[in-house]
């Protein structure tokens, strides 16, 4: 133990000075240490038991079982791979989710476009889609005859048919072009002329 001068002592607190002592540190190590038969957990644990499981029936906690493993040189296995992808992972929420720009994005790694987003595509393109029969034409963000899938009310979740619009990129461009013009968020209203 280390030895501290008079003036020292003086100024350390009551508790620094009690672990300071040889007796605290020996009831502190009694505390830490549980005892526990090391066969008995070896036994267990060799038969398939998991950490935790032994500990429960030990009446301990786990961090008892893998320190009593780590001191007595029992090796631990390695963890199982699991398959915790899609609606295996317990924070599924069915593949759906909201984009960073208000689009609503559904998982569907078979699509053509799901590499771009990673595995997600968004939900107004597979409604269009479905309901043309076909993938929209798709030849790189800006080509002028990329089809797009216009929000008509300008609501970029409501994607009900109805709502949805296929146009090229260009007539996309001159809707909201005519938008801004008009200082009017709703298309409806806006005086467009669109192809």
């Amino acid at each position: 133990m280390k030895e501290f001068s008079e003036e020292t002592r003086r100024k350390m607190s009551e508790s620094a000075k009690k672990r300071c002592t040889s007796e605290w540190r020996k009831a502190r190590s009694l505390m830490q240490s549980t005892p526990l038969d090391i066969e008995l957990v070896k036994i267990m644990y060799k038969s398939g038991m998991t950490q935790k499981e032994v500990a429960e029936k030990l009446g301990v906690q786990q961090k008892a079982i893998w320190r009593c493993m780590k001191n007595n040189g029992i090796k631990s296995r390695s963890c199982a791979v699991r398959n915790q992808y899609g609606n295996k992972n317990s924070y599924w929420k069915g593949g759906k989710t909201l984009s960073d720009k208000g689009y609503v994005l559904i998982k569907c790694h078979e699509h053509p476009r799901a590499k771009q987003c990673g595995g997600y595509v968004m939900e107004h393109v597979l409604i269009m889609e479905k309901y043309l029969g076909r993938y929209l034409n798709w030849f790189g963000p800006g080509h002028s005859d990329t089809e797009i899938v216009h929000h008509i009310n300008g609501n970029k979740t409501d994607n009900r048919i109805e709502n949805l619009k296929l146009v090229t990129f260009k007539e996309h461009m001159e809707i909201h072009n005519a938008m801004r013009k008009a200082g009017d968020a709703n298309v409806k209203t806006a005086k467009i002329k669109v192809g």
